[in-house]
């Protein structure tokens, strides 16, 4: 239907968006594996050097899943709730995959950490 000014008027008001906590909650689980991939294929010495040479490579190799988790989990719980209140808004299977991925890779890395011994 045009206005007055002949520009197209959109009636439809019930188009939902998706929550961009829960967009944000599934990249950052996403991320979780894919960082430390592209860090492993981008610097071959990494593999090669011992500790990985101190590299600022090494250091995000370590931190970057860690933190894509937590963000990963906060994102998703905040979508959740705001979906949950919200009518208009969509992504509350986006925030529950991000936040299975996310709970999976933190069980994953308990069963890593309990399978490292300290003392033989």
């Amino acid at each position: 239907m045009a206005g007055d000014n002949g520009k197209m008027i959109n009636k439809n008001t019930n188009t939902k968006k998706y929550d961009k906590f829960a967009i944000w909650s599934f990249v950052f689980a996403i991320l979780i594996f894919t960082i430390p991939v592209f860090i492993a294929l981008l610097d071959k010495t990494f593999l090669l050097s011992e500790m990985g040479g101190g590299s600022v490579f090494f250091i995000l190799f370590f931190l970057s899943p860690p933190t894509s988790t937590i963000l990963s989990l906060i994102f998703g719980l905040i979508s959740l709730k705001r979906t949950k209140k919200n009518n208009k808004l969509k992504g509350k299977l986006l925030s529950w995959a991000g936040i299975i991925i996310s709970s999976l890779f933190v069980l994953y890395l308990m069963y890593a950490l309990s399978q490292f011994r300290l003392f033989p």
